[in-house]
C-alpha cells in the first residue's frame, strides 16, 4: 500500500450492505466501529449501494455510499465484466484504466487504500462470488490489499472451486461460526491467515433506552405484563426448509407453506399469551426495497397477527426504525422469538434470552450456538409445531435469569471477538507502524 495510514485510510466496502434489513445495518455499523477500535485513522469507510436513498440516510452519519444499481442480472453480469476488463487494461496503463473507468463508483476503487468483501453470508451461496472474484482480481491487479470481513461461508461443487481460489487470493479472511471454519479447513487452503473471531452485529450501539420506550409507548401496550419480541420472516434460506421434517400434511407449494406457518405461528403465539399473560410486539426487521418488495417483514407479522384468537394482545411496529432504535427496543423485551437470525443476535446483544428459528443447515446458527456453547436458541423449523415450539420458548422463559447471567458472563468475550476483525485486517493488510495491531 502506497499511502500513508497516518494520513487517514480510505476504506470501500465492495458490495452492498442493506439498511433495509437492520441485521445487515447492524453489521455495517459493527464494522465501522471495529476498524476505529484499532485506532486507525480511516479517513472515509465507503460502501456500495443498490438502494441509495435508504442507504444514504442511514449510513450517512460516518460512511459514504455510492450508487451501485445492478438490480437486473445482466447489470450484475456488466459490473463482473467490467471490474475484470478495468484490471486488465490498468496492468497495461493506470493512467488509461482511470481515463476510461471514470465517476464516483470507479473512482471509489481507485482511490481505496483497503476493500473489503463477503460480509454476512454473501460468500455462502453463488450469487455475488463472481463479483467478488471479480473485485480480488483488481485487487491483486493494483496492488490493494482486500480482506473478509467475519464472513459465514459454504459451497459446494464448481463454487467450493471459486471460494478457494478467492480465499487464496485475499489476505485475510475472518469467520463468525465454526461451520464455516471447519469448510475453510476441508478446503485445504494455501492462505493460512483464516481466523475465528464473532459476528460484527454484535458490535451495534443500541439507542438511548429512552428511545426505546418511547417507540413502545407508542403502540398503547397493556402495563404490568412481559413482553415477547418476534420478528417474521418467510424469505430466508431457512424458510425454504420449513416442515421438512413432517411424515405427513407436509405443504408442497410455497402458498401452502406460507399458510401453514401463519397458522402455527398464530396459534403458538395465542398460546404464549394465555400461559405468560404476556403481551406480543412484532418486531420487523426487515421492510423491504423496490428490488425486494418480499422482504417486508411488517406483512408477514400483520398476517400472522390477524390470524391470532388473542390479536387484541398483538401490537405490530410498522414504522421505519433504525437499526439501534429497533435494537433498543428488542432490549426491553422479557424474550425474543425470532426467524430473522439478527434480530436474535441484537436481543442477545442486549441481554434479552431469545430463541432463534431456523435450521441446521444455516450455518449461522452456529453464530449463536458456538459463541453461547447451548442448544436451547435454536429451534429447527423443518419440525415448525405450535406445541414444540411453545415448549421451547417457555423453557426459555423459565430459565430467564439464568440465560441472562449467561449472556452477562459470555458477551464481553463475543464482542471481544467481534472486535478482533478490525485487529486482524489492520494487521494483515496496513502498515503495521502505523496501528495498534491484533493481539494488543
Amino acid at each position: 500500500m502506497t499511502n500513508d495510514p497516518k494520513s487517514g485510510v480510505r476504506v470501500l466496502v465492495a458490495e452492498h450492505i442493506p439498511s433495509f434489513n437492520r441485521g445487515e445495518s447492524a453489521i455495517m455499523h459493527g464494522l465501522d466501529k471495529a476498524l476505529r477500535a484499532t485506532r486507525l485513522n480511516v479517513a472515509q469507510l465507503t460502501v456500495l449501494s443498490t438502494d441509495f436513498d435508504a442507504d444514504r440516510s442511514a449510513y450517512g452519519s460516518f460512511a459514504r455510499v455510492v450508487d451501485w444499481r445492478v438490480s437486473t442480472s445482466w447489470k450484475k453480469t456488466l459490473s463482473v465484466l467490467s471490474m475484470y476488463l478495468c484490471g486488465a487494461i490498468y496492468q497495461i496503463s493506470e493512467r488509461l484504466a482511470k481515463l476510461l473507468f471514470r465517476g464516483e463508483f470507479w473512482g471509489s476503487f481507485f482511490d481505496a487504500d483497503l476493500i473489503l468483501v463477503g460480509h454476512d453470508s454473501n460468500l455462502a451461496g453463488t450469487r455475488m462470488l463472481p463479483w467478488f472474484l471479480a473485485v480480488c482480481r483488481f485487487a491483486r491487479v493494483t496492488g490493494k490489499p482486500i480482506a473478509i470481513p467475519a464472513a459465514s461461508i459454504k459451497g459446494c461443487g464448481l463454487t467450493k472451486r471459486g471460494l478457494r481460489h478467492l480465499l487464496d487470493n485475499v489476505d485475510v479472511v475472518t469467520l463468525r461460526d465454526r461451520g464455516s471454519e471447519d469448510f475453510c479447513s476441508h478446503l485445504k487452503l494455501k492462505n493460512d491467515r483464516v481466523f475465528l473471531t464473532a459476528d460484527l452485529a454484535f458490535l451495534m450501539d443500541a439507542a438511548p433506552k429512552d428511545r426505546g420506550w418511547a417507540i413502545l409507548e407508542q403502540l398503547g401496550l397493556p402495563t404490568h405484563c412481559p413482553l415477547i419480541g418476534v420478528t417474521v420472516c418467510t424469505d430466508s434460506g431457512a424458510f425454504t426448509h420449513a416442515f421438512e421434517l413432517y411424515d405427513e400434511g407436509r405443504p408442497r407449494t410455497h402458498p401452502a407453506k406460507l399458510a401453514l406457518h401463519t397458522s402455527l405461528l398464530a396459534q403458538a403465539l395465542d398460546m404464549i399469551v394465555d400461559q405468560l399473560d404476556a403481551a406480543i410486539v412484532f418486531v420487523p426487521h426487515c421492510t423491504g426495497s423496490d428490488d425486494y418488495p418480499t422482504a417486508d417483514d411488517r406483512k408477514n407479522a400483520a398476517s400472522v397477527k390477524a390470524a391470532m384468537r388473542r390479536s387484541e394482545r398483538a401490537f405490530l411496529l410498522d414504522g421505519e426504525y433504525t437499526g439501534p432504535e429497533l435494537k433498543a427496543v428488542l432490549g426491553r423485551m422479557a424474550i425474543v422469538l425470532g426467524e430473522r437470525m439478527h434480530s436474535v443476535v441484537n436481543a442477545l446483544a442486549m441481554r434479552v434470552p431469545a430463541l432463534c428459528i431456523s435450521t441446521a443447515s444455516d450455518t449461522r446458527t452456529g453464530i449463536i450456538r458456538d459463541m453461547f456453547g447451548i442448544d436451547d436458541f435454536v429451534y429447527d423449523i423443518r419440525d415448525l409445531k405450535a406445541g414444540t415450539l411453545v415448549r421451547a420458548l417457555t423453557s426459555i422463559w423459565h430459565s430467564r435469569e439464568a440465560y441472562r447471567r449467561l449472556l452477562e458472563e459470555k458477551l464481553p468475550e463475543i464482542e471481544g471477538a467481534s472486535l478482533r476483525t478490525g485487529r486482524l485486517i489492520v494487521e494483515h493488510c496496513l502498515q503495521e507502524d502505523a496501528v495498534s495491531l491484533a493481539g494488543s
